[in-house]
């Protein structure tokens, strides 16, 4: 079976361990770069983006 929806991260040497949280969108800093650098870097909206992610993936809004 084939799954389309994957993301494929490359962490480099970070210390990590499964389980950790991860941020994907949320701004300068610790929080991850910005949706809009995202989009400046792959060419897409940022309703592009959200809508790629698919429904199987858990959401959290904090605002």
């Amino acid at each position: 079976r084939v799954a389309m929806d994957v993301c494929v991260v490359d962490i480099g040497d970070a210390d990590i361990a499964r389980g950790d949280e991860v941020i994907y969108f949320g701004g300068d800093g610790p929080a991850g770069p910005a949706l809009a650098t995202w989009g400046a870097a792959s060419g897409l909206t940022a309703a592009e983006l959200v809508c790629a992610l698919g429904l199987r993936l858990p959401r959290e809004v904090v605002a």
